[in-house]
């Protein structure tokens, strides 16, 4: 009975779930309304681990190999995907601060601690912080750009390592 595995394996993924038939022994396979929802959402942490494990193929093989090319691509996209189909959470306020945080990294040419950020912005910390947090959650909004830790509560962009292939990357540097 090869469909047993097939409902096996939806009743795994919560697609369908099994209930007594109140009129006798047999059993019914119920799909719920939200039954699309939760499959949705299932593609969609799949596709976040992969931009996830792509991530850190690039650190382990290097942005400027072939094989930290590739997974760059494969990560942006699969990354690209997850955020849209999850949906973004984000107030056009807090992408509008985001930008200005992003803004603020480009003029200053240089690392600022959360303090400097948000007293060069005139912000208070709070929001200078969902900022960042904000570009934590989208790291799409300050694309073509990364941000980086660089040290407590001390903050940079720089550009992504897997934007530019290996050869565009050195012909930019001579």
């Amino acid at each position: 009975m090869p469909w047993l595995r097939s409902i096996g394996y939806l009743e795994a993924m919560e697609l369908v779930v099994r209930q007594p038939d109140p009129g006798g022994r047999r059993e019914r396979y119920v799909i719920d309304d939200d039954a699309w929802l939760r499959a949705w959402q299932a593609d969609t942490g799949a596709h976040s681990k992969i931009a996830t494990a792509a991530q850190r193929g690039i650190q382990i093989f290097g942005a400027d190999t072939t094989a930290g090319t590739r997974l760059g691509a494969m990560g942006q996209f699969f990354a690209r995907l997850s955020e849209q189909m999850s949906g973004s959470t984000l107030t056009a306020t807090a992408v509008y601060d985001a930008l200005t945080v992003v803004a603020a990294f480009v003029h200053a040419d240089r690392p600022l601690s959360l303090g400097t950020l948000a007293t060069a912005l005139d912000w208070p910390e709070d929001r200078a912080t969902a900022a960042l947090d904000a570009i934590r959650r989208q790291p799409a909004i300050a694309d073509p750009l990364t941000l980086r830790t660089v040290g407590p509560r001390t903050y940079t962009l720089t550009t992504r390592p897997d934007r530019l292939s290996p050869a565009q990357s050195k012909a930019l540097r001579q």
